[in-house]
């Protein structure tokens, strides 16, 4: 019989042995960087995983600690639960309160590797090198941790025959999340997620994760040809197979009035994309415009889903999608702002060949944005959806017939805001330079986006206007991160100074993170070569702390010069 003296005997014993452990441990590791006071590795273990756009304040210190927190995190990665912290687990809720306080609370080895996989994902890019760990960590006997590996090698993205194939092996997992955010990362991995598209086409079965494989197929365009039958299936049916499984999860059943409405929606953009355009899938995609055809009272958000997909994927067969002409005509007349929208859209990309569409287009536009939102009863709430589809419908009927004036005017009253209308004016170019008058004026009455936005369509109108130039520095000069990071941009394209542009860019990068930072490698991305001065800038913005300025300044360096991104590839 064991009395209460024996107990607290054994149980110090059992304290002294993991202290013992801990301290022998110590002497013989290697080591590590020491950063604030503190070994990396105690940063790590301080980390928790926490929502996107909540500050963590541990993650932002293992960012400023750069490449020396990658090993740290893979040790939690790798770790596994031994006799040792299987007993600090059981016995440190048991040992009295002081003891407990002095010392560190035991975490799972599972939670620990969980969040090393969340942190590698968060980090991005720069934690390449590493990402042999993440592919082993999707075999983990946890749910948790194979979901956290899975979305973690989305944002890494290591791109590797090997990750590749382990994540196609996870499409089958019997756990949804893993499925899920494998299908997510090879989403991200396109073009190179080809080699899982069987399996892909498989997750097209699946009712409750068909939108993700349907989205992967988008992104892999005509790759993704031999899944065309499965796409028609889910259109039709909302998931593939003969006979189709229809049973949706409880939450997706609770949730969502209509489960298969995404199913079908996204399927449908992807057989835009893979731009097949034979007769079942013409057929498909124009009774795909109906759905849901009895479904009333559907709500205003959900109900034009479907249609909308399957019009901008008309749109993008363009000429081959002819046949479409009275369906999508139709369709200008729905009462849900966002069909009529996608209808227009598609028409315009249809271009001259769409000759028979100008009648109901341009009657729509004379309606816009009155007496049409009146008659719907359009509050405040909603004149953007006006403002949205009288651009769309301009632009296509300027897109049918470019010597349209009443298009082309509306086109410039919605320049500011459109950059598709302020597109299609830089492309008509010399066939609008009626315009420049009015637009020189407008611009010297404007500041801010407009300024930026006027000099940017001006030039394109009439590249020796000497008010360009002036306007371009102004903005450069603004507060507003976003809008000089805009402007400068645009004032290389118009000088062709890179020195001035990176200049304002690349301090950018230096500026504390905020929603504008991902716009500064963005821009620097679409210098391409003329950036090359930034690539160092670049790589240090790798690590910057708003994680969109991160993904972007990996995508700028790709663009500018990809043997700069060399040095992330795994040894």
């Amino acid at each position: 019989m064991c009395t209460p003296r024996s107990k607290r005997n054994r149980l110090l014993l059992i304290l002294l042995a993991l202290v013992a452990s801990v301290a022998g441990w110590w002497c013989v590791a290697p080591r590590e960087r020491v950063y604030r006071g503190h070994p990396v590795s105690e940063w790590v273990r301080q980390l928790s995983i926490t929502s996107l756009g909540e500050t963590n304040a541990t993650l932002d210190v293992l960012l400023d600690i750069g490449p020396d927190c990658l090993q740290p995190l893979v040790a939690n990665l790798e770790s596994q639960d031994n006799v040792f912290s299987k007993a600090w687990q059981k016995y440190w809720p048991k040992l009295p309160r002081g003891v407990r306080n002095a010392l560190p609370r035991p975490v799972p080895r599972a939670e620990r590797r969980a969040t090393a996989a969340w942190a590698l994902g968060q980090i991005g890019p720069a934690a390449r090198p590493v990402s042999a760990a993440l592919v082993a960590a999707l075999d983990d006997s946890e749910n948790r941790v194979r979901a956290e590996a899975a979305q973690a090698l989305r944002y890494v993205n290591p791109r590797a025959s090997g990750a590749i194939a382990a994540l196609a092996r996870r499409l089958s997992d019997p756990t949804p999340l893993v499925r899920s955010r494998a299908a997510e990362a090879l989403w991200n991995m396109a073009p190179e997620s080809r080699a899982a598209l069987p399996a892909l086409i498989q997750l097209l079965h699946d009712p409750d994760l068909a939108h993700l494989a349907a989205s992967c197929m988008q992104e892999l365009g005509p790759l993704a040809s031999n899944a065309v039958p499965d796409l028609i299936d889910v259109v039709k049916q909302g998931v593939a197979g003969h006979p189709p499984k229809r049973k949706f999860s409880f939450l997706h059943s609770v949730i969502l009035e209509d489960p298969s409405a995404h199913n079908r929606a996204m399927a449908a953009k992807a057989l835009g994309k893979i731009g097949i355009a034979n007769a079942e899938v013409l057929d498909t995609l124009q009774a795909a415009l109906k759905y849901p055809p009895t479904w009333e009272g559907a709500p205003r958000r959900l109900r034009p889903w479907v249609c909308q997909n399957a019009a901008q994927a008309l749109g993008d067969l363009g000429t081959n999608a002819l046949s479409a002409i009275p369906a999508l005509v139709l369709m200008l007349g729905d009462t849900n702002l966002a069909a009529p929208r996608a209808a227009a859209l598609a028409l315009g990309a249809m271009g001259l060949q769409a000759q028979s569409a100008l009648p109901a287009l341009k009657n729509l536009l004379s309606e816009l944005p009155d007496p049409l939102g009146t008659g719907l009863g359009v509050g405040e709430d909603r004149k953007w959806e006006l403002f949205w589809l009288r651009g769309s419908v301009a632009l296509a009927i300027s897109q049918i017939d470019p010597n349209d004036r009443i298009a082309l005017a509306v086109l410039l009253d919605h320049a500011d805001a459109d950059y598709a209308g302020r597109r299609r004016i830089a492309e008509l170019g010399a066939g609008c330079r009626e315009l420049v008058p009015k637009l020189s004026e407008r611009l010297a009455h404007t500041n801010g986006q407009p300024q930026t936005a006027k000099a940017e369509l001006l030039w394109h109108l009439d590249p020796q206007n000497p008010a360009v130039v002036p306007a371009l520095t102004h903005a450069m000069g603004q507060t507003n991160s976003a809008l000089r990071a805009h402007a400068a941009f645009w004032y290389w394209k118009v000088t062709g100074d890179a020195d001035t542009t990176m200049k304002v860019l690349v301090a950018g990068l230096d500026e504390p993170p905020s929603p504008a930072s991902q716009m500064f490698p963005q821009w620097l991305g679409d210098m391409e070569a003329a950036a090359r001065p930034a690539v160092s800038a670049l790589k240090k913005a790798l690590w910057h702390h708003d994680i969109y300025a991160r993904r972007n300044a990996e995508k700028a360096l790709k663009k500018i010069d990809p043997t700069a991104l060399e040095f992330l590839n795994p040894p």
